[in-house]
């Protein structure tokens, strides 16, 4: 009785596992996401603007575990031969057509290729539970980025760099420490979101609070991942806003904003918030 008992509990666990690993938005079962380059109009996006001598596409593929990464593209017109460029990551809650879109328009104003993506979870890339926490696939989002620039004849493969914003900062400095092709690492704004998990927002959570908190995200994480419909700030957005200082405070609204971020027939139409990670530790 007793070991038909734990095999039970065995194959339920190995059920729960495979039902809570992240998975692609493909198509078809075991079928990669297809590669793609679409030159599109900046004209419905309302949180940057693009200069006459750049182009702006949207572009999609995948990363080595099938999963689909989609982009914004922006490249100088006049361009000639092959580019420097960069990847961009946006801060941790946000999709591409904020921050790191921004930069990504400037940057090639001034004759860079730059390509601002979606992070796995986020925006209009793939992969589920939606908005999840998983560095190391965010950092595995900068390598297949670093892939498709290299397959594209206008950039130089010797010379691509990556750019983290806020939390993307800590990501991109992850993904650079193991993949030599990416040349240069910047970061704007860094933040270590591990950190602020683990000790709260400017410290506010002790050693002893954090134990006896650690063990409910545990608790909680099936069914947050099996619903995947109940999304939880580790800080409500009211105290956020006046906890901190003004010169932080001032681009909050533009990174929670919610609607009117998307053109027609984009996947997303708000900015959610993201998931409570399985463990206040990582």
């Amino acid at each position: 009785m007793h070991s038909i008992k734990w095999l039970r509990i065995c194959l339920f666990c190995c059920v729960v596992s495979l039902m809570t690993i992240p998975q692609a938005h493909a198509g078809q079962e075991g079928k990669k996401p297809a590669t793609t380059m679409t030159e599109i109009t900046s004209r419905d996006f309302k949180t940057f603007s693009v200069n006459d001598n750049v182009r702006l596409y949207r572009v999609s593929f995948s990363n080595q575990y099938g999963m689909e990464v989609v982009g914004n593209l922006f490249m100088p017109r006049q361009l000639k031969g092959k580019a420097s460029a960069i990847v961009i990551g946006h801060p941790m809650g946000a999709v591409k057509e904020q921050a790191s879109s921004v930069y990504g328009a400037q940057l090639a104003a001034r004759g860079f290729v730059t390509l601002a993506v979606d992070q796995q979870f986020w925006g209009e890339s793939g992969g589920i539970p939606r908005h999840g926490i998983a560095p190391d696939i965010y950092a595995e989002t900068f390598s297949a980025a670093v892939d498709f620039l290299g397959t594209r004849d206008f950039v130089d493969r010797e010379k691509i760099g990556i750019l983290g914003i806020c939390g993307s900062g800590s990501f991109v400095i992850s993904a650079a420490k193991i993949d030599p092709r990416m040349k240069a690492v910047a970061t704007v704004s860094m933040y270590n979101i591990g950190e602020m998990r683990r000790s709260g927002l400017r410290g506010s959570i002790s050693l002893e609070q954090r134990k006896k908190t650690s063990p409910r995200p545990l608790h909680s994480a099936m069914p947050i991942s099996l619903a995947a419909s109940k999304f939880l700030w580790a800080v409500p957005r009211s105290r956020l806003m006046k906890t901190l200082r003004p010169p932080v405070r001032l681009p909050m609204p533009f990174i929670m904003a919610g609607a009117n971020l998307f053109p027609k027939g984009s996947r997303l139409k708000s900015t959610p918030a993201p998931t409570r990670p399985r463990t206040s530790n990582s």
